[in-house]
């Protein structure tokens, strides 16, 4: 059976391994990324399609030695991930849906104005901060599968009780799948278990532990 070039990206996408449907990240990750336009623009490449370290460095054109260090921050931001593929390190995109949480008060807050997208229909990056679009690869009307992405929204919409109103496609992208996120980390939440690795405080449980052996 043959499939339409958006078919084979939504499929492709939801079949690749490690990534995550949707990941929360802190809020100030968000900013420090719309600090960095280089950043941006990593994750708009690796967004339609992992890529090589070579790769990567052919399509941005930066230095060496800069691209490896804002790879890295990526990877320790949690946006992307390196994956070993036979002798070469593949760069790609850690989830299909970012979305921001802060801890005020002892309280965990997911801040959905904080929100970023991998749009699975075209490979595009959208993001926006503070309720505001901050950057997108998306060109909305312009774009020559505008028809396509708008009948598949269309269904999206229906299906999470979105209404889409009059906005830009990029607008609508973001609130179809903000939506489609929040459902998730619901169902999450309440039906699943959630585990916390022992990273910082691990000093604190071999502490604990030692004092009930002596």
């Amino acid at each position: 059976m043959l499939y339409s070039t958006p078919i084979v990206m939504l499929l492709y996408r939801l079949n690749e391994p490690h990534l995550n449907a949707v990941l929360l990240l802190p809020c100030d990750l968000f900013y420090k990324l719309c600090q960095h336009p280089e950043r941006l623009i990593i994750m708009s490449e690796v967004a339609r399609r992992s890529l090589s370290f070579s790769e990567l460095q052919e399509k941005v054109q930066i230095p060496k030695s800069t691209l490896h260090k804002h790879v890295r921050a990526l990877v320790l931001g949690g946006w992307i991930q390196v994956e070993r593929v036979g002798r070469r390190c593949m760069i790609k995109p850690s989830a299909l849906v970012y979305i921001g949480f802060k801890i005020e008060d002892s309280s965990l807050t997911i801040m959905r104005e904080n929100l970023a997208v991998i749009f699975p229909h075209c490979g595009a990056f959208l993001l926006r901060v503070d309720k505001k679009p901050t950057f997108t690869t998306c060109s909305g009307d312009s774009c020559s599968r505008k028809s396509e992405c708008l009948r598949c929204l269309s269904r999206l919409s229906k299906k999470v009780g979105v209404d889409p109103g009059y906005e830009e496609i990029p607008e609508v992208i973001l609130d179809v799948f903000s939506e489609i996120a929040f459902q998730e980390i619901k169902n999450t939440l309440s039906m699943q278990h959630i585990s916390i690795p022992i990273s910082r405080s691990k000093i604190l449980y071999r502490e604990l532990l030692m004092s009930g052996l002596t």
